[in-house]
């Protein structure tokens, strides 16, 4: 990264620290969190391989708000969005908490709808299993990131739920049921086609 790049890069996240700063609220994700934290749900496993983790962490949270594998996650009330244009396309999302308050994630404004949920997803993922007040959603593809990634695809589209739908064997599914499901749990065909093949093909 150029060094003006990188300047306009940082002087983004201090603007989006302080919108975060600004912008505290207590979303039922504080519960959900402490919850989770406690122990008082079933703990993931050790698992291998990044995404597997990412994959049973969403599985953790859906399970531990009786939420159905066929039901769309209500992002709303656990992750406050604010919209403020990044200064290298390679950002994502800054969010963070302060103590007994819910995340806040500044995101890239005028995104679909699914674009944003994802992203969202992913900023949730840092606010519910890690401990850092602040951190970053990004392009990049390290091991955090693929946790992400596989939280958001599994809590805004689990592989059960998607399974479930094409009630046939997935080998059989069309791009018509592909973007019906994607509709259906507000996310791109993208997202189900993803979770196809790597979860429902690949067992």
């Amino acid at each position: 990264m150029e060094p003006d790049s990188l300047a306009a890069a940082l002087d983004w996240i201090n603007e989006a620290r302080s919108e975060v700063g600004l912008t505290q609220r207590r979303t039922d994700a504080v519960r959900l969190r402490e919850d989770l934290w406690a122990g008082a749900t079933t703990t993931p496993p050790p698992v291998d391989r990044a995404w597997e983790r990412g994959w049973t962490q969403a599985r953790t949270v859906r399970r531990a708000l009786g939420l159905p594998d066929s039901e769309r996650f209500p992002l709303e009330p656990y992750i406050v969005n604010v919209g403020r244009s990044p200064a290298d396309p390679g950002l994502r999302a800054f969010g963070g908490a302060a103590e007994g308050f819910g995340p806040v994630a500044v995101t890239v404004p005028g995104l679909p709808v699914t674009a944003s949920r994802f992203t969202l997803s992913r900023a949730l993922w840092h606010y519910l299993w890690e401990s850092e007040p602040f951190f970053l959603v990004t392009t990049a593809y390290t091991d955090r990131q693929k946790v992400e990634r596989a939280f958001a695809a599994e809590l805004l589209a689990p592989a059960a739920g998607i399974g479930g739908l094409l009630g046939a064997s997935p080998l059989v599914a069309i791009q018509d049921d592909i973007e019906e499901i994607a509709v259906r749990y507000q996310v791109s065909p993208m997202v189900i086609k993803h979770q196809l093949e790597n979860q429902l093909l690949a067992a």
